[in-house]
């Protein structure tokens, strides 16, 4: 089954002044020395696998993604502990949200939303008319958090409306806006 996935037609814009961080906690970019880091932080989404070859084939020669905007938080230890990355395809103008994690034992202080908005951030400052993100239907923090930076439920396949409407009735949502199949902002949809 395919990830459900969510699109963003930015209506606000954000900078890094909307980015709220715990005291002592920072926001860096990715350099070569931080793979490692990055490998670890992701242990979840990537299977368990700390091999350098799959993050340099899933980021570093992906051409929409750029070291500038591979993003993670430190604690106030030095600890890289959250991490979000933000695609750019400049042609369309259009962006993405990728590869969002934060250490387990970390979830809980706002740093998936602090993490989420820097990318955001980023891509917002290269003028995108329109981002998107594929996560999972049990994720319902992150998905908790990409309604409050503005990405909507995108019906891309023809059993994403029945999928959506549990998740967001799971959510407490009666009615949501959402895209259609092209990927189009339609009407606000209630049940």
């Amino acid at each position: 089954m395919n990830q459900i996935r969510m699109l963003r037609f930015p209506k606000k814009r954000y900078t890094r002044a909307d980015v709220i961080l715990p005291e002592g906690y920072s926001v860096v970019t990715h350099t070569d020395e931080l793979v490692p880091q990055w490998l670890e932080i992701c242990d979840s989404l990537n299977g368990g696998s700390r091999d350098i070859a799959k993050f340099e084939n899933a980021v570093l020669k992906n051409p929409d993604i750029s070291p500038e905007r591979v993003f993670y938080i430190t604690d106030p230890e030095g600890k890289y502990v959250a991490t979000a990355i933000a695609r750019w395809w400049p042609e369309e103008k259009h962006g993405g949200l990728h590869m969002v994690e934060t250490r387990p034992e970390y979830r809980g202080l706002g740093l998936g939303r602090a993490i989420c908005t820097v990318a955001v951030a980023a891509l917002d400052e290269l003028g995108t008319v329109r981002d998107r993100l594929s996560t999972d239907e049990f994720r319902i923090p992150a998905i908790k958090i990409y309604l409050s930076l503005g990405f909507v439920p995108w019906l891309y396949e023809d059993d994403m409306y029945d999928r959506w409407v549990g998740v967001m009735k799971g959510l407490g949502y009666s009615e949501y806006d959402m895209a259609n199949l092209e990927g189009n902002s339609v009407q606000l949809y209630k049940f």
